[in-house]
C-alpha cells in the first residue's frame, strides 16, 4: 500500500478525531453520570437533611406555640395558640411519616423512637392545652417547664441523633461524588494525555520521514549543482517525497549521459548520435544542434584541408566564434593563395628575364672567340693591320663592356629570382601553418 503524506495527514487527522471524539464521549458520559450522582445526592441525603432541619423548626415552632399558650392572658390568645399547637403537632407528625416511609432499613428504628417520643410529647401537651382550659395556668406551666422540657429535649435528640445520620450519608455521598468526579478527571486527563502524545509522535514521525528525504533530496541536489553526477540517493519510504528523489536520480542520469556526449564530442568525435528526452528537452535539442553546426564546420575544415577555397562558411549567428573565425580564416587563406599566385608570375617573369641576359652573354662569348681566332690568324697580317686591330679591340672593349652589364643585369634577376623565391617559402609556411592549425581546429 502506498503510504502518500497526503494519506499520512489523513490517518494522522483522523486518528486524532477519533481520539477527540472518546474524550468527548467519555466526558459526555462522565458528565451524565455525576450528574446523576449529584441529582441522587440533592435527592437523597441533601433532602433527608434538609427534612431533618425542617424537622427540628417544626419541633421548635410547636415548643414556642405551647409556651406562648401556657404565658397567654386572654382567652382568644389561648384559642389561637392552641390551634397553633394542633397545627404544628399535625405538621411535625406527617414530616416524620414522610421520612419514615423514605428511611433506610437501618434507620426504621431510629424514626420510630422519634415518632414514639412525639407521640409522649402529644400526650403532654394535651394535658397542658386540657389544664390551661381548665384555668389552671400555674400548673399548666409546670408540666410544661418539667416533663414537657423533658419530652421535648428527648425529641431533640432524637432529631439530633437523625441530623447527624444524615449528615454523614451526606458527607458520603459528597465524597463518592468528589471520588467519581476525581475519577472522571484523571480518565479524561489520562486519555488526553494519550491522544496529545499519539499525536505528538506522529507529528515527529511525519516531521522525520519528510525532514530526512528532503535533507537526502538537497543532498543530491547539490552535489549536481557542483558538478558531481556519479551520486545516486535511495529511500525506503513510498510518498512524494521518494518521487522526488526517484526524480532527481532520473535527472542525474539523464545528466550523465548528457555529459558523456559532451565529453565524445571534445575528444573530436562528432559522430556520437544524441537523442533527446521528449520535445521540451532544452538541453538536448541544444545539444543536437551543436552537433549537428560542429560537423558542418568540421566539412567545412575537411573541404579547405582539401584545398577547395572556394566553400562559402556560413555563420550560425553573430555570437558564432568558431564560424567568424572559418569565414576570417578562408579569407586570409584565399589572400595568402592569391599573393603566391603573383609571387610565382614574378619568378616567371625573373626567370625570363635571366635566360634572355644568358643568351646575350653566350652570343657575347662567341663572337669574343670568333675574334680571338681571327687574331691568331692573322699574326702576319698584324703589323699591316694594327689600325684594324685597334679597331677590333675598340669593338672588343665594347662587346666586353656589354657582356659585363649582361652579366650584372643576370646578377639582379637571380637575386630577385632568390627573393621571390624566399617569399615562396615563407607563403608556403604560412599556408602550411594555417592547413596545421585548420585540422587542429577541425
Amino acid at each position: 500500500m502506498r503510504l502518500t503524506i497526503k494519506l499520512k495527514l489523513a490517518l494522522a487527522f483522523a486518528t486524532i478525531i477519533v481520539l477527540s471524539g472518546v474524550t468527548a464521549w467519555v466526558g459526555i458520559t462522565n458528565l451524565t453520570s455525576l450528574d446523576g450522582t449529584f441529582e441522587r445526592l440533592i435527592d437523597g441525603p441533601v433532602q433527608r437533611m434538609q427534612m431533618s432541619l425542617e424537622l427540628n423548626n417544626s419541633l421548635l415552632s410547636l415548643v414556642r406555640s405551647e409556651k406562648n399558650l401556657v404565658m397567654a392572658s386572654s382567652k382568644d390568645e389561648v384559642a389561637t395558640y392552641d390551634t397553633e399547637i394542633a397545627k404544628e403537632r399535625q405538621s411535625l407528625t406527617s414530616r416524620i411519616e414522610r421520612a419514615d416511609e423514605t428511611a433506610s432499613a437501618q434507620n426504621k428504628a431510629l424514626w420510630g423512637a422519634t415518632r414514639s417520643t412525639l407521640q409522649q410529647l402529644a400526650v403532654l401537651q394535651d394535658r397542658v392545652r386540657d389544664t390551661v382550659r381548665q384555668g389552671d395556668m400555674e400548673q399548666a406551666r409546670v408540666l410544661s417547664s418539667t416533663q414537657g422540657r423533658q419530652a421535648v429535649a428527648e425529641m431533640q435528640k432524637n432529631l439530633a441523633t437523625v441530623v447527624e445520620v444524615n449528615q454523614k450519608r451526606v458527607a458520603a455521598a459528597k465524597a463518592a461524588a468528589v471520588q467519581e468526579v476525581e475519577n472522571a478527571r484523571l480518565l479524561l486527563i489520562g486519555i488526553v494525555a494519550a491522544a496529545m502524545a499519539l499525536a505528538a509522535g506522529i507529528a515527529i514521525w511525519m516531521a522525520l520521514s519528510i525532514s530526512r528525504g528532503l535533507a537526502r533530496a538537497g543532498e543530491l541536489a547539490q552535489s549536481v549543482a557542483l558538478g558531481d553526477l556519479d551520486t545516486t540517493v535511495t529511500i525506503k519510504s513510498n510518498d512524494e517525497v521518494k518521487d522526488l528523489i526517484d526524480s532527481l536520480n532520473t535527472m542525474t542520469a539523464n545528466l550523465r549521459a548528457t555529459a558523456a556526449v559532451a565529453d565524445k564530442i571534445a575528444d573530436g568525435d562528432l559522430n556520437v548520435a544524441f537523442k533527446r528526452l521528449s520535445d521540451r528537452d532544452a538541453l538536448g535539442i541544444a545539444f543536437e544542434r551543436m552537433t549537428a553546426n560542429l560537423r558542418t564546420n568540421a566539412a567545412v575544415a575537411d573541404t579547405i584541408a582539401n584545398g577547395d577555397l572556394t566553400v562559402r562558411v556560413q555563420r550560425f549567428s553573430d555570437q558564432d566564434m568558431l564560424g567568424i573565425a572559418l569565414e576570417r580564416m578562408v579569407e586570409k587563406l584565399r589572400q595568402v593563395v592569391t599573393e603566391s599566385l603573383n609571387a610565382a608570375d614574378n619568378v616567371s617573369s625573373g626567370s625570363q628575364e635571366l635566360s634572355s641576359s644568358s643568351e646575350e652573354l653566350s652570343q657575347g662569348a662567341t663572337e669574343q672567340a670568333a675574334s680571338a681566332e681571327e687574331a691568331s690568324s692573322s699574326m702576319e697580317e698584324m703589323a699591316s693591320n694594327i689600325k684594324q686591330n685597334a679597331d677590333n679591340a675598340t669593338q672588343t672593349e665594347t662587346i666586353a663592356r656589354q657582356s659585363a652589364a649582361d652579366a650584372e643585369k643576370s646578377g639582379g634577376a637571380v637575386s630577385r629570382a632568390v627573393e621571390a623565391m624566399r617569399t615562396i617559402a615563407e607563403k608556403i609556411t604560412i599556408v602550411q601553418e594555417i592547413a596545421r592549425q585548420t585540422d587542429l581546429l577541425a
